[in-house]
């Protein structure tokens, strides 16, 4: 591991880390409307809190991966928190990703729902089979993916929400007065804490994603440093997509993929690509978190991971049949409170006191050899 900074290798990693968190929740712009655009003009503090957590976070992550080499996402949290702790997380994370692959099919359903008319049933049972056979052929390989879809969403997004903020500048001076009749559910009673939420809430799945891809690069400064280059590059993504909500605030207020009629303002076409680019990152986002369920539960290709695969599809159609909203403001903020407890974890880790890491490293050893045999 050398010390060089290396441009490439920063964008490369702070891409694959803005990817990983934009996902189809910013991409339909309902997560966003919750933990910014609920606060008003108060949404730029939020951001502004969220941009420093995230550069911070990813900083941390990214250099601590290229120090200590971990592989396992159980023994990342028993290093961090603790082997109690750690364990509690790591099964809390599993759980999570079905509660995520839920919000994700509600996704499917609503976006549909939105710009077709069909049934929301439609597009949950249609993403559900469609993830059911994914997983079935065991192609884990996906996850990669992201990093192609990611970028694409982030662009058409930047696009869409540029031209609805040029387009309706005189939209800001009726905020105030929109704003007490707009009824937006937020993620939090407090602007400031909706701004940390927004990181806290991905802290559980986030913290071994980003350790795991420090391996990514030879260079511990590119890696550290693409951290706070994905930070930066997502919260300018947030600010401009929250700038196009406030603009457009008497249109989005009630919209279940408020990111879609911004779109369907501009063009038709325009829309058309979007919806296709939404369920892309949906499919990209789901599909993941079903597998890793999954594959923690029973090894691929069994018949108990088919029979688990069936299930967990099941559920997430019943799941998914309340309002894609109402499961966003459910989920994402009560999660966000367990991984506060995971960040100041980190911060422990970080600034007070140092793990062991020998030890852990020896338990990482001893897990990889056991997944190989």
């Amino acid at each position: 591991m050398n010390d060089k900074f290396k441009f490439v290798d920063i964008v490369k990693i702070g891409g694959a880390f803005v990817a990983f968190v934009i996902g189809s929740g910013f991409a339909t712009g309902q997560e966003l409307m919750q933990f910014f655009t609920a606060y008003g003009f108060m949404g730029y503090g939020a951001a502004a809190i969220t941009l420093i957590a995230f550069c911070w976070f990813g900083y941390t992550a990214l250099k601590d991966g290229s120090e200590l080499g971990f592989r396992s996402d159980i023994v990342i949290f028993k290093y961090y928190c603790g082997d109690v702790l750690g364990t509690f997380f790591y099964w809390f994370t599993t759980v999570y990703v079905v509660l995520v692959f839920i919000i994700m099919l509600a996704g499917a359903g609503a976006t549909l729902n939105q710009f077709s008319g069909l049934p929301t049933i439609v597009g949950r049972v249609a993403m559900g089979i469609l993830g059911l056979i994914t997983v079935l052929m065991g192609l884990n390989k996906l996850v990669d993916v992201i990093g192609a879809i990611g970028p694409v969403i982030i662009v058409v997004s930047l696009v869409v929400g540029g031209i609805s903020v040029v387009n309706h500048m005189d939209g800001f001076a009726m905020v105030s007065t929109v704003m007490p009749e707009a009824n937006i559910a937020a993620a939090t009673s407090n602007w400031a804490l909706s701004g940390l939420l927004y990181l806290t809430y991905q802290v559980v799945c986030l913290l071994p994603f980003l350790l795991q891809l420090s391996s990514t690069t030879d260079s511990k400064k590119s890696a550290a440093w693409g951290g706070i280059f994905g930070g930066v590059a997502l919260v300018a993504a947030i600010v401009l997509m929250h700038s196009a909500f406030l603009a457009n605030l008497s249109g989005v207020m009630d919209k279940e993929i408020p990111s879609l009629y911004l779109a369907e303002q501009i063009s038709p076409v325009l829309a058309t690509i979007f919806v296709v680019i939404i369920l892309a990152g949906i499919y990209t986002s789901a599909i993941p978190m079903m597998w890793m369920f999954c594959s923690r539960m029973a090894k691929e290709r069994t018949k108990k991971y088919n029979i688990l695969c069936i299930v967990v599809v099941l559920v997430g159609i019943l799941g998914s049949s309340l309002p894609f909203g109402t499961l966003v403001n459910m989920v994402y903020p009560f999660v966000g409170y367990f991984g506060i407890f995971v960040t100041l974890c980190v911060i422990y880790r970080t600034y007070i006191k140092k793990g062991d890491i020998e030890k852990y490293r020896k338990m990482d050893e001893d897990l990889q050899k056991k997944l190989a045999d």
